[in-house]
């Protein structure tokens, strides 16, 4: 999946606009999976 596909099925799901804003700081990038999502996303809490 690529920074990309992320944002594009975000905003297709009609995700709320504070995720989107955090998705869009991320680099252009291919992941592997949605866990290495987190080496730059570390700043975000999990259990909130």
């Amino acid at each position: 999946m690529t920074t990309s596909g992320i944002l594009a099925t975000t905003e297709d799901s009609g995700s709320r606009a504070e995720l989107l804003a955090v998705l869009r700081q991320l680099p252009e990038h291919h992941f592997g999976n949605v866990r290495d999502l987190w080496e730059y996303l570390s700043e975000i809490p999990v259990d909130t």
